[in-house]
């Protein structure tokens, strides 16, 4: 899934992605967006809280500064430094440069996101346990009511009954239990 990329430089940028590759160019102000966006809904659940600058560049070897202009889009990251990053957050380095990838593991991060809301993991602990014929008659009931207020009957990503729904790339966050992010057993102290 990993291209190599189309460059000299060890950097991410504009230039390095081929036209017609079904790839939009991701300059450093792209990379920022998608690692705000991993750093906001990509951390341990016991830490209640997204990972500040200085816990990921304790986990990743970088500096904290360094980390602070990523995240604002003032420096781009290396290739080296950008595979840091995506290890650091489970994600495939292609979320950072390719649209399809980006894609996929965003919707594995709105998976992540809906089932950190309370109510939802309620709705779902609730569910467990019931023989599966059950689980689909909720379900049922579930689609009605998303139905009777407007909504799509299933959010864009979710798993249906007749099929898994989802094209979470490989590695990509919330494939496994999506309650624990990724290294969530290696949280730096706080």
């Amino acid at each position: 899934m990993i291209r190599p990329m189309a460059t000299d430089s060890p950097r991410f940028e504009a230039s390095a992605l081929r036209p017609g590759d079904g790839e939009e160019p991701t300059g450093s102000l792209d990379f920022a967006a998608r690692f705000r966006r991993v750093i906001s809904v990509i951390y341990p659940k016991d830490l209640g809280r997204p990972w500040r600058d200085s816990e990921i560049a304790e986990g990743t070897g970088l500096s904290g500064t360094y980390i602070g202009n990523l995240r604002k889009g003032t420096q781009k990251p290396s290739l080296e430094n950008a595979v840091k990053i995506a290890k650091f957050f489970g994600v495939p380095l292609n979320y950072f440069s390719d649209s399809a990838t980006a894609r996929a593991v965003e919707r594995d991060l709105r998976k992540i996101e809906a089932l950190r809301d309370a109510r939802v993991e309620r709705i779902a602990m609730r569910a467990a346990g019931l023989p599966p014929a059950m689980q689909d008659a909720a379900l049922t009931v579930v689609e009605q009511l998303r139905k009777a207020v407007g909504l799509p009957e299933a959010p864009e990503g979710a798993e249906t009954p007749e099929g898994d729904g989802a094209s979470g790339a490989a590695g990509a966050p919330g494939t496994a239990d999506p309650s624990e992010a990724p290294r969530a057993s290696e949280a730096p102290e706080a």
